[in-house]
Formats: C-alpha cells, sequence, structure tokens
C-alpha cells in the first residue's frame, strides 16, 4: 500500500503539522495522499512542537492510514532537518508512504536522507529552485526516489518571476520535470499546490 499511495495518488492534501486533530479529517476527505507538513506551515518557534504533534499522531493511526501518509520535513539546510529526520527514523520499514524533501538540488542530499533510515523509505524531492531543476534528471535516479514533485511557487520567488493567472511562463519548467520523471520511469510528478 505504501509504495502504490506514493506513486499513485492523483490528490495531495496538505496537513500542518501544528494541526494534529486535522490529520484523520484529512484522510477521510478521500485525498490519495496526506502530507504532514512541517515546513512552510510551522513557523520557526513551533517547529519543536510541531514534530512532538506530528510523532504521537502518526503513532494513533492504522497501517492502512500510514500507508497513505507523507511527511514534508524541513529542508536539508536548516536548523531542523537532522531532529525532523531523527524523528522519521522509527517510521520507515514499510509504514509511511514516504518522506517529502523540499527545497531538492542533490542527489547527495537524497542518498545522504535514505541512509539515515534503517530500512528504505521512499523519497519525493520537491523541486523549487533552478538549481533544482537543472538537477531533475539525476534527483529522479537518486535511489529510493518514487516521484518529483514541483514547488512552482517557491520557484517563481528562486526566479524572480511572477506568473499571469495561467502560469505559461512555468510551462518549460513543468515539461522538464515531466521529462526527468519519464525518462527515469517515475510516476508523473505532482504539481504545485492549487
Amino acid at each position: 500500500m505504501k509504495l502504490q499511495a506514493a506513486t499513485t495518488a492523483a490528490s495531495f492534501l496538505f496537513v500542518p503539522a501544528t494541526r494534529p486533530e486535522r490529520i484523520s479529517k484529512a484522510l477521510a476527505s478521500g485525498a490519495g495522499c496526506v502530507i504532514v507538513d512541517l515546513e512552510d506551515a510551522v513557523t520557526p518557534e513551533q517547529k519543536n512542537d510541531a514534530r512532538e504533534a506530528m510523532v504521537r499522531s502518526l503513532g494513533m493511526l492504522s497501517e492502512s492510514d500510514l500507508g497513505r501518509m507523507l511527511v514534508r520535513i524541513n529542508a536539508d539546510h536548516t536548523p531542523w532537518y537532522e531532529q525532523d529526520v531523527q524523528a522519521l527514523r522509527g517510521w520507515a520499514a514499510g509504514r509511511l508512504a514516504g518522506v517529502m524533501l523540499p527545497k531538492a538540488e542533490s542527489p547527495a542530499t537524497l542518498e545522504s536522507l535514505n541512509a539515515a533510515f534503517e530500512a528504505s523509505m521512499p523519497l519525493v524531492p520537491l523541486i523549487e529552485s533552478l538549481a533544482g531543476l537543472d538537477a531533475a534528471d539525476v534527483l529522479a535516479r537518486a535511489p529510493q526516489v518514487v516521484r518529483l514533485a514541483f514547488g512552482h511557487l517557491d520557484f517563481q520567488v528562486d526566479l524572480g518571476i511572477e506568473c499571469q493567472p495561467g502560469e505559461q511562463e512555468l510551462l518549460p519548467a513543468r515539461m522538464a520535470i515531466v521529462s526527468a520523471s519519464r525518462r527515469a520511469g517515475l510516476a508523473p510528478p505532482v504539481d504545485g499546490v492549487t
């Protein structure tokens, strides 16, 4: 179930880790995967409490619900990354649908993240920068990567662009991510939030 949910889900619903009471509601919504967010939805002063609340909440879920859960951790260059990884170590071994890594730019980071878990953990790199887009092919081929995702809002900030309502400006980036996924034999990528 875990790998299937991470690779076949067509809808993803984010839940702030600061609001654990919303996890069961999100799972009941019918979304293919629920993403517990430790990153953007959590202020710096709430990071530790949010992480602890997330771990408690995961402990109350059934195995089938855990198989539909992704956790978006903080990026590797942040002060919260190591604690996020440490908190999730016990949730590998076929329990969670996977981990979403924001600001993914280096396959070495993905390999290090994968090595941090006792058993394999499916990884979903979130491409949110030009450096990430440039590395899309090598990110897609990194061990344990099951799907790419596009963070179009942070990507626009990184490039200093502002898109029109149809976001035609992002078509080349979206096509590059789709192409990298196809070349690596991955499921179609996950697009940004709408």
